[in-house]
């Protein structure tokens, strides 16, 4: 009881700060930058900041950095991408996706990605001038735009699909990089390497449909026979999680951050945020990468689940003795919440660095 007390004490904690947060050592407000507005939308979908979804999200709405965009089974939404980001164009987001959207532009020109968890984002960019970046990273691959119009398609099992209609995509995985051009489509089977595929750019979009078609069907009919090894490598997962949660959770300067009160503690000095940010920066880059694998095997899970459904014989065969596939699902809807937490503080964690961050360079003068 007092372990779950501590842990929802340092969620709200930090909930908190990032309000304190909101002013600089000059006294101007500093905030994440805007990613994008909503221009279109259809059906259910949100955008969660925090942890928590926005109220009457709808079209007008600014995405901001570190923002979860989620559509659900019948939601549709369009994101004009804000003059910020370095780029113009748009991302559209189809049905059943969640994705974190990010900039950054303090090492200079604009850095931005699309972090896709599950499902599909179309994207149409150009770069306004300079050398400003746009990568879309999925489980095992990164496609970096180059000036185009492409797609990228992450499927229930892991698979990933980057087909492009105008310009060209740089795709690169751990054993290389390919590229995509109109006519060509690139395949990133679950731990296989990158593989070409020919398209009609005319029928990309009914290719698009068949692909997403035949790898969930192909998921759930081996859904039985693969439980055992998704059922595993969440496990695992849970456990890193466990472990960098607790590891953030006892770090003095993240804690120092979360309870800090502007209006009576004197700001921080340029060199001195800087030495806490190198502290703090390695271990939340390292906890974003379990945090983002973990997000993808829960997304994994959900659909396993749904795909053997109840009675299914699959539910009965043993993990280890007296515990079974059911078991295990019964253990995951009561760990949600918790996993839920858990992940929501590391992504404040992040969120409340990236503020460190620019307040430090907006108290060292820009």
């Amino acid at each position: 009881m007092k372990e779950r007390a501590y842990r929802r004490g340092l969620v709200f904690s930090l909930v908190a700060a990032l309000a304190t947060l909101a002013f600089g050592a000059t006294g101007a407000r500093v905030v994440l930058p805007t990613v994008g507005t909503i221009d279109a939308a259809s059906g259910s979908f949100s955008i969660l900041r925090d942890g928590q979804a926005l109220k009457d999200a709808d079209i007008g709405t600014e995405v901001l950095d570190e923002d979860l965009v989620v559509t659900g089974a019948d939601g549709r939404v369009s994101i004009a991408l804000a003059k910020t980001t370095g780029m113009s164009g748009s991302i559209k987001v189809s049905p059943s996706t969640r994705f974190y959207l990010r900039t950054d532009s303090l090492g200079g020109e604009p850095k931005n990605e699309a972090e896709l968890i599950a499902g599909q984002l179309a994207l149409k960019v150009k770069k306004l001038g300079g050398t400003p970046a746009f990568n879309v990273s999925a489980e095992t691959a990164v496609a970096a735009v180059r000036g185009t119009e492409f797609t990228v398609t992450a499927s229930e099992a892991g698979d990933l699909l980057v087909a492009c209609s105008d310009g060209e995509v740089a795709v690169s995985d751990e054993a290389g990089q390919d590229s995509v051009v109109p006519g060509r489509a690139l395949e990133k089977a679950a731990g296989s390497r990158l593989s070409r595929l020919a398209v009609k750019v005319e029928d990309l979009q009914s290719f698009q449909a068949d692909w997403s078609r035949k790898r969930s069907g192909e998921f759930r009919q081996h859904a039985g026979k693969n439980a055992r090894l998704i059922i595993q490598r969440y496990l695992a997962l849970a456990e890193r999680l466990a472990s960098v949660h607790r590891e953030l959770g006892a770090d003095g300067i993240l804690r120092a951050w979360a309870e800090e009160k502007r209006d009576e503690s004197p700001p921080a000095k340029p060199k001195e945020l800087a030495a806490e940010i190198l502290a703090v920066g390695p271990k939340l880059v390292e906890a974003g990468r379990i945090i983002s694998a973990m997000e993808r095997m829960t997304a994994r899970v959900e659909a396993l689940k749904e795909a053997l459904g109840p009675g299914d014989p699959a539910l009965r065969e043993a993990l280890r003795p007296g515990f079974t596939v059911g078991d295990f699902f019964a253990r995951f809807d009561a760990e949600t919440l918790r996993n839920q937490e858990r992940t929501t503080w590391v992504r404040h964690a992040a969120r409340l660095l990236k503020l460190k961050q620019l307040e430090r360079r907006e108290a060292a003068g820009g």
